[in-house]
């Protein structure tokens, strides 16, 4: 212990006896960056995700200069997707294949020198799905026309943007046929000794875009009514319903076989209908539940 406690000693003089400089260039060899035009991106990161953009919303994508003043640059870009110009989305100054945008110094030293390009996605009203659009810089040359490396360092880090363009229409996919579960909930004829839980097979099929007509809202219970006195016809409850989102409703009125009017809601979730029907007048009642 003794003799570490002298080599600490001895070490700790010699620190403070030494006089030593230390010259920077003598051991880094620093270069400037390359002047390069790349997309925007959060914090210091080399990547972009991918942006949602929901039909009649917008979304403004920056492409910048962050390592030299490049004002006055002019940057081409190509656009890819599936998404289509002019039906899907518009950007000011583009065409399908393309566009090309400045960059300008705002005069604000804590600003990078960036230009944006702003995408519009366009509400079609038509249940298509969502869409892809990916821009990509090609290339760009600075004021005095000369060539200006594209992306992070001259590299391919953050050349591309991609986006989504958002349906939303809620495309709906109901039709086909249904194992249906029909349980009475309320019968003015029947005491809860007599309610029955009926299942049968039931079709939905498309009659426009969010609409079907189900081949029996009842899920059988009608036909099964006889039984007990009550013969509203054995050929099912027949309607139209509408998927908005998951959410159902009657498209128009509909009555049963003894003409009083009835109600229904109704949600599908991952493919399974749910429908609550009553009746108006006699209080009658059930929920009608469809599996594929």
């Amino acid at each position: 212990m003794k003799y570490l406690a002298y080599i600490a000693a001895f070490a700790a003089i010699t620190l403070v006896g030494c006089e030593t400089t230390f010259d920077v260039e003598d051991n880094f060899d620093l270069e400037e960056l390359p002047a390069y035009i790349a997309f925007d991106a959060d914090g210091d990161n080399a990547f972009r995700e991918m942006i949602g953009i929901s039909e009649g919303a917008s979304q403004e994508v920056f492409v910048e200069s962050p390592t030299t003043d490049l004002s006055g640059a002019t940057v081409s870009y190509s656009i890819s997707g599936s998404a289509v110009f002019g039906e899907d989305y518009t950007i000011d100054g583009a065409s399908p294949s393309g566009g090309t945008i400045s960059i300008r110094s705002s005069g604000d030293v804590t600003v990078r020198v960036r230009g944006g390009i702003n995408i519009v996605a366009i509400d079609d009203g038509t249940a298509d799905g969502d869409k892809s659009l990916v821009l990509t810089l090609t290339d760009a040359t600075d004021a005095d026309g000369g060539d200006v490396a594209i992306g992070r360092g001259g590299q391919d880090f953050l050349r591309t943007a991609e986006f989504t363009i958002v349906d939303i229409q809620c495309p709906t996919e109901l039709a086909g046929d249904y194992n249906a579960v029909a349980v009475y909930t309320s019968h003015r004829l029947l005491d809860s000794a007599m309610v029955d839980t009926i299942m049968s097979t039931v079709t939905l099929a498309s009659t426009s875009e969010f609409a079907y007509s189900v081949s029996d809202l009842s899920g059988g219970l009608y036909a099964s009514d006889g039984e007990y006195g009550v013969n509203f016809g054995t050929d099912g409850l027949s309607g139209v319903i509408i998927d908005d989102c998951g959410s159902i409703s009657l498209d128009g009125e509909l009555t049963d076989f003894s003409g009083q009017m009835m109600a229904l809601t109704g949600s599908s979730t991952d493919g399974v209908v749910t429908l609550e029907l009553a009746g108006a007048d006699n209080g009658e009642s059930w929920v009608l539940t469809l599996t594929p």
